[in-house]
């Protein structure tokens, strides 16, 4: 059994992509308009990746390869580009859920970001020749993200608040985070390395540097300022599940830790998936009566890890994804202690243990009240349906510490 391709991001092709619409992101149906603006955005990725291409092979003295044109145009066409950009807002989103799909606009969106989509959308497609051709071109894309000015920025440039980054920061991140994501899973070693020691060290030094973190909703938000601010907090919490994934899988060490997750957890995604102003007051009265969520992921898994009493049956488990968050937590916590040999000489271990055990708790009644949901169980992040195996994993861990201490 491999148990790494058992829980791959879903880099996997769909044999048909009828069931495609375009019906969020503002891909326009057929409007004439639609396609003009998608032309000259079009346009814009290839001088960039012809660009981009120029500068990873600027130092190549001889046998230098020349950028494909005439391939990249055939990859990039107007039905190609909005195929690939419905396919990661219908099949990728649910996993990287980190851009609005109500409010994104191909017009606004920047071109590192559009770029990323396009990209990871293209592994999403049925299998063809330019869905198999588009491959070519990953790479330059991270090229061409990893160097945008936000990576080569001076620390003392940057914002000392979330809430003060700028909107093209942002976007920015959320190509580095897409496109990070989407290399990790390419079986190719060169590949997997480069984003394991030197893109997602970037990554995590921007977000650390536009403090998203410890990102949290304003009182009393607008609509556009709860996007704003959820859109940060989500960009934090999934760099740090890529984080923690990388742990898991490569045994790397978290560059991220537990303790800088000061800010809100995500809200859920029927909240962040309003599609007008009204329906998000609507919902969010709604989510008023709700119970409220965990202060901080640091906050909550400082409390599983505590010596403090625990009740046996907690009323109002959180949801399936926060409980997720959680174990990754601990898995991160777990890989450093036993890392570093504390598992066999301190009460680390038997902390983590602890904490696994009332995990299982919550996750047993979360799982249950997912039961009772199943349109909650259809989206679900293909990791949470492994999470039960993690938390086993988690406590095998113990034994291995002491067997090689």
């Amino acid at each position: 059994m491999n148990l790494i391709a058992d829980y791959d991001h879903g880099l996997g092709v769909y044999a048909a992509d009828d069931q495609l619409g375009w019906d969020v992101g503002g891909l326009g149906g057929e409007a004439p308009l639609f396609f003009s603006i998608l032309d000259v955005r079009i346009d814009e990725m290839l001088r960039v990746l012809w660009a981009a291409h120029d500068d990873l092979f600027r130092n190549v003295a001889s046998g230098r390869p020349a950028f494909d044109m005439e391939l990249a145009k055939s990859v990039f066409t107007s039905d190609n580009t909005r195929q690939y950009l419905s396919a990661f807002l219908h099949r990728c989103h649910h996993e990287i859920p980190v851009v609005h799909r109500p409010t994104f606009s191909v017009e606004t969106a920047s071109t590192a970001l559009l770029l990323a989509m396009v990209m990871i959308g293209s592994m999403f497609c049925a299998p063809r020749d330019d869905t198999f051709s588009a491959r070519r071109f990953i790479g330059i894309a991270e090229e061409f993200i990893y160097n945008q000015e936000l990576f080569t920025r001076h620390p003392r440039h940057f914002q000392t608040r979330a809430a003060e980054a700028h909107p093209e920061d942002i976007q920015t991140v959320q190509a580095a985070l897409i496109i990070a994501i989407l290399q990790s899973g390419m079986n190719d070693i060169q590949t997997r390395r480069r984003i394991r020691v030197q893109r997602h060290p970037q990554l995590v030094a921007v977000v650390r540097s536009l403090d998203l973190p410890s990102s949290r909703h304003r009182p009393s938000p607008s609509w556009h300022e709860f996007i704003a601010d959820e859109v940060r907090i989500r960009l934090a919490t999934y760099t740090f599940l890529f984080d923690a994934h990388l742990t898991l899988f490569l045994a790397h060490p978290p560059s991220m830790s537990l303790a800088e997750m000061t800010g809100a957890l995500p809200s859920p995604s029927t909240l962040f998936e309003a599609t007008t102003p009204s329906d998000h007051a609507r919902l969010s009265a709604a989510q008023l009566a709700a119970p409220p969520a965990p202060l901080s992921l640091s906050h909550w898994v400082s409390g599983l890890l505590s010596e403090t009493p625990w009740p046996t049956c907690p009323s109002s488990p959180p949801s399936a994804p926060h409980l997720y968050l959680a174990l990754q937590a601990l898995q991160a916590v777990a890989h450093t202690a036993r890392a570093t040999g504390l598992g066999a000489t301190s009460g680390a271990f038997a902390a983590v243990l602890r904490a696994a055990d009332r995990w299982e708790q919550l996750w047993r009644r979360a799982d249950v009240d997912a039961d009772k949901s199943p349109a909650d169980r259809s989206v679900r992040h293909a990791f949470l349906r492994h999470a039960a195996e993690s938390c086993w994993l988690i406590k095998k861990q113990r034994s291995t510490c002491f067997e090689f201490p």
